[in-house]
């Protein structure tokens, strides 16, 4: 079939018009973009896969600067981004994986991605999945982060990767099933709370000696949300309170030696609506609570 492809290897293309968008992938033709050794794209909306299957590889120091990063745009979209290597990165007023199609982000071996805000599968039709994985992988959202807005979105933070936000997100809108898991020593970094399961279902996995911080943790603001957190040495850890079922359904496994930690613990806030459960298991796991329960 047809394909397009462009290749940037330590040169730049600059975008000058007022509102410049870059399409890889539209009206059913494959679209191919690489970035790579020094190489550097400037300036433009990107969609990776807007009406037709895209690929954006960013490597070896490669370097992508825009607006709107769009991965898994429109009905007959598919996206996939990579960035991977030490000094590769890519920078966005606004990060969306999986739109309308379903899109994939994947960041590893050193990449960095900096956004202000991250939505992974935006509308109800849409699949958004972010992978960071390795030791100095990085995704750093200056503002939220949200796992699922009204499709499915999955992030996996694994082998030493790091996420930063102001805030997170699993399950956001009804129409959401989602789910985070952070493992094999890695960690999730939030200034401000985590909610898992606001209007969708939401779940989190920690495992392997990883941390997750956060102020604050609500588990079921009105619908399903659950964390399972297990092994000596993980950890997630709360400055401020812990909710398990706020007006939904909450739910928080401790096993194996994993420690969580908060200001106060709450068990299902609201007594018409909302159900709190949680257990405690397996020699040295801790739910360390520092004023009430």
């Amino acid at each position: 079939g047809s394909s397009g492809r462009l290749t940037i290897i330590d040169g730049v293309v600059a975008t000058t018009g007022a509102d410049p968008v870059a399409r890889i992938g539209t009206n059913g033709v494959q679209g191919f973009l690489t970035i790579s050794t020094g190489g550097q794209l400037l300036g433009p909306q990107i969609i990776v896969g807007d009406t037709g299957p895209g690929t954006l590889s960013i490597q070896s120091g490669g370097d992508l600067v825009g607006r709107v990063m769009n991965i898994g745009g429109f009905n007959g979209g598919s996206g996939t981004a990579t960035v991977a290597g030490a000094g590769s990165g890519a920078v966005a007023e606004n990060l969306i994986v999986g739109a309308i199609a379903s899109g994939t982000l994947n960041i590893n071996g050193g990449g960095r991605v900096e956004c202000t805000f991250a939505t992974l599968a935006h509308q109800g039709t849409s699949f958004g999945t972010v992978n960071v994985d390795g030791v100095n992988s990085r995704l750093i959202c200056s503002n939220t982060l949200e796992v699922g807005g009204e499709g499915q979105g999955v992030m996996v933070i694994s082998g030493g990767g790091r996420v930063e936000c102001l805030a997170g997100t699993v399950g956001l809108f009804p129409t959401s099933t989602s789910t985070a898991t952070v493992g094999g020593n890695s960690q999730w970094i939030m200034a401000n709370g985590l909610i898992v399961g606001f209007e969708g279902r939401g779940t989190l996995n920690i495992s392997g000696g990883s941390l997750v911080q956060s102020t604050s943790g609500l588990l079921g603001d009105t619908a399903e949300g659950a964390v399972n957190i297990e092994g000596a040495g993980t950890r997630w850890l709360n400055s401020d309170f812990l909710n398990i079922g706020a007006a939904g359904d909450g739910t928080l496994n401790i096993t194996g030696g994993a420690l969580v930690t908060c200001a106060d613990g709450i068990i299902a806030t609201e007594i018409s609506t909302s159900n709190g459960l949680v257990t405690v298991s397996g020699a040295g796991s801790q739910w360390t609570i520092a004023d009430s329960l």
